[in-house]
């Protein structure tokens, strides 16, 4: 892993601080999910088929843009909106799958893939929940195995919260995990993911990830783009912002019945991870920042882990060029 310009800032300092940018785009989120928007009418068109598309979005779509296995084109058009929004009792959403063909995406309006719900930790009470072990997606752009093109030239929002009210908690929930046993839940956010082929990755616009946990209790992380195990190529010269946060409140607070006060790291696993850019393993991959990556991460539980990756090369030999700012904190 590889991280540039990196200052270490203490998590409360961080939550003084915030990006206005990066809450600005946790906003757009939250109001487009606070009201009950009738579903717009489709207006990413043809549909997608089974052969080479080339899907065009012109106006505001709520649903998902799903092609086939073709090798597609998918274009938002400037002015255009793909806002994709999830609740309870959904798990994931995906704004645009495009598929495992060699396909080409490019945004040059503003795409959302936003996710919260509260199906977890409470739809685990009264269940045996260690053996549990469910997730929580939420994906801008996958892009599949094959060989794809993405470029990012306007906004792409993605963000998965899990909210939960403490009151609606039982011990059940708070005293049947045990030492090394994993989190319940896997919660995550993805800007873009390149699947396994050679991919071409530009962003030049705006691209903001965020996961947030607020039961403290589960596996959090987000990550900017994740260009899979392919030879990729992936340039930024805008701007990307990651924030991966967990919160713990008092009343559920994590106290397995096999832990001691006196060895309290035996009592969770969760934590919060944040990533800029991941390379994933492949060798010759060449990343090239001359934009600015703003990374963080941030707990206030009492046991969590806490990481923060401005860019993660992987196992192979990679080139990376830095001209830009890469600022991480956890």
């Amino acid at each position: 892993a590889i991280m540039l310009s990196i200052t270490i800032q203490r998590s409360d300092d961080l939550l003084d601080a915030p990006d206005k940018r990066l809450v600005a785009s946790i906003g757009i989120c939250a109001v487009l999910l606070f009201f009950a928007f009738p579903a717009a009418n489709a207006s990413c068109l043809p549909e997608a088929s089974q052969a080479d598309d080339d899907i065009v979005c012109i106006d505001t779509d709520t649903n998902p843009v799903v092609s086939g296995n073709g090798s597609d084109t998918i274009t938002v058009s400037t002015g255009a909106s793909l806002d994709v929004q999830g609740s309870t009792p959904a798990t994931s959403v995906t704004a645009i799958d495009s598929g495992n063909q060699h396909d080409t995406v490019i945004n040059f309006g503003s795409v959302s893939a936003c996710l919260v719900t509260d199906t977890t930790p409470i739809a685990l009470l009264n269940t045996d929940i260690n053996n549990s072990w469910n997730e929580l997606i939420s994906v801008g752009i996958n892009l599949g195995n094959g060989d794809d093109y993405f470029a990012n030239h306007g906004s792409l929002v993605v963000s998965t919260t899990l909210s939960t009210s403490p009151s609606t908690a039982t011990n059940s929930i708070v005293t049947a995990r045990h030492g090394n046993e994993p989190p319940l839940t896997q919660v995550t956010a993805t800007g873009v993911v390149g699947g396994n082929g050679q991919d071409v990755i530009v962003n030049t616009g705006d691209i903001s990830v965020s996961v947030q946990d607020d039961t403290g209790s589960n596996s959090v992380s987000a990550v900017g783009i994740n260009s899979g195990n392919g030879t990729d190529v992936i340039t930024n010269t805008g701007t990307i912002i990651v924030t991966a946060s967990s919160a713990q409140p008092d009343q559920l607070a994590i106290v397995p019945s096999s832990a001691s006060s006196a060895n309290p790291t035996d009592a969770s696993e969760a934590g919060a991870t944040a990533t800029g850019i991941d390379a994933g393993n492949a060798a010759d991959v060449v990343i090239t920042n001359t934009g600015t990556l703003e990374v963080h991460s941030s707990s206030d539980g009492s046991v969590a882990q806490v990481s923060a990756l401005g860019i993660l090369s992987g196992n192979g030999k990679d080139v990376i060029f830095n001209d830009g700012v890469v600022n991480v904190t956890a």
